[in-house]
């Protein structure tokens, strides 16, 4: 049986900033989580993987960290109170979110800045998922913090629009799932259906596999090891047939969780779990 994750909470809230929505207005984010329950989904991912404390204090509003994330847990509470068995997963994200080319910090920086965010949302959850990472440190950093606090962890890799079998900075999709595979209960890929498919044959190799199916495609050049990085060239929403085939091309990977990425709201994730029933999963 797969498991339906959620859309994108971005896309019901058109690109609304979520730091400052969790603490100004958090009945839009209950509202929004509300909708993809109502879709199917059985997993509702945090808005938190924006919410390093750093990020905030850039911000101006640093002093709120804490409220931010807490008011994320509190926001999807409230929302699946009407659907009692939706889990609840914190979500920690690439540390650099803005493009290929951004610098990733070392390990000494990132360790303490996911363990502080997952030591204060894994109380208020049921598990913490590593969301779009795109470098093996990134991965390594997450579900170590994620495992310290007891909670199941997942970990979802952002794979290369050109090459399925690495991370979107070119780093070798296997040596992520090597290094993090003792932390985790679960391995998802995200990216374009084809290249999530690809990676899936890997993941499931490991234990339980998942992907989640973005609602928009980028074209970018081919991995080219000289340059490391993916260069995106393109960026377009997917059209429902293209969603279509995309959530089906990794549902007959093997996927049994499966969720929306960028551009997914609640009805296009109903098409996704449409496609999952009638995959049998």
């Amino acid at each position: 049986m797969t498991r339906l994750l959620d859309g994108d909470l971005d896309t019901v809230l058109g690109g609304r900033d979520l730091a400052r929505t969790l603490l100004d207005d958090p009945a839009a984010i209950t509202a929004a989580h509300r909708a993809f329950l109502a879709a199917g989904a059985k997993v509702l991912r945090l808005p938190t993987a924006t919410l390093f404390r750093r990020r905030l204090i850039r911000a101006g509003i640093g002093e709120h960290w804490a409220e931010a994330n807490l008011s994320a847990v509190a926001a999807a509470e409230v929302a699946r109170e009407a659907a009692g068995d939706a889990l609840l997963a914190a979500t920690l994200g690439p540390f650099r979110r803005s493009g290929f080319r951004d610098e990733v910090p070392d390990l000494a920086t990132l360790e303490p800045e996911y363990a502080e965010q997952a030591a204060l949302l894994a109380p208020g959850v049921d598990i913490v998922l590593a969301e779009g990472m795109s470098t093996v440190r990134e991965a390594i950093a997450a579900a170590t913090a994620g495992a310290a606090t007891g909670r199941p962890v997942w970990v979802d890799f952002a794979v290369h629009p050109a090459d399925g079998t690495r991370l979107t900075r070119g780093e070798r999709l296997v040596d992520a799932v090597v290094a993090v595979e003792p932390f985790v209960t679960a391995m998802l890929a995200s990216g374009p259906g084809e290249r999530a498919a690809q990676a899936l044959d890997l993941l499931a190799a490991h234990g339980t596999a998942g992907a989640i199916v973005a609602g928009a495609a980028e074209t970018a050049a081919p991995w080219d090891p000289s340059k490391g990085a993916a260069d995106v060239i393109v960026r377009r929403t997917l059209t429902e047939a293209e969603l279509s085939a995309a959530a089906a091309r990794v549902l007959d990977a093997g996927a049994t969780i499966v969720g929306g990425g960028p551009g997914v709201g609640p009805d296009a994730l109903r098409r996704i779990a449409r496609l999952a029933r009638e995959a049998g999963a």
